[in-house]
């Protein structure tokens, strides 16, 4: 009965429901594989970083699965990524020592983490100015203003 209406009023067919397993398994596939170190945080992704943050993928892979199974909503594409990304890191490269780079979409998610990723002592700060890992960060304050100081 709706295709005779939908014939009649001359509406096209409804899209086909939004499949995030099947785009997340698309997005994985053209994806280069995950490597030992993941860059969760890089002019790269955004104008708000000067460093490069970068964690093992197996020191983040249970935090993001954890994130994507507790996690609803959002756009199409920050579903699929939340979908996709902790697969992506399950199948990285254990002790290959080179670094990935992920899609937007996957900064995204550990976009707000990343000073838990320091505080915790899991993550490798870069700083590209000074051109040596940094050791100890402090964050910013009324005083020293919104960037976070590297000694």
């Amino acid at each position: 009965m709706v295709g005779f209406f939908r014939k009649l009023l001359g509406g096209e067919p409804p899209p086909p429901p939004f499949d995030r397993e099947a785009q997340a398994t698309q997005l994985l596939a053209a994806l280069p594989p995950c490597t030992e170190y993941v860059v969760v945080a890089s002019d790269r992704y955004s104008g708000k970083y000067r460093c490069e943050v970068t964690v093992r993928a197996k020191d983040i892979a249970p935090f993001v699965k954890r994130l994507a199974e507790s996690t609803i909503g959002g756009s199409r594409d920050s579903q699929v990524a939340r979908v996709a990304m902790p697969r992506w890191l399950k199948d990285a490269s254990p002790n290959d020592g080179k670094t990935s780079y992920p899609s937007a979409a996957f900064a995204e998610i550990t976009d707000v983490y990343v000073l838990n990723f320091i505080k915790d002592g899991i993550a490798d700060v870069f700083c590209k100015e000074c051109d040596r890992s940094i050791a100890e960060i402090e964050p910013a304050t009324e005083v020293t203003g919104p960037w976070v100081r590297m000694d």
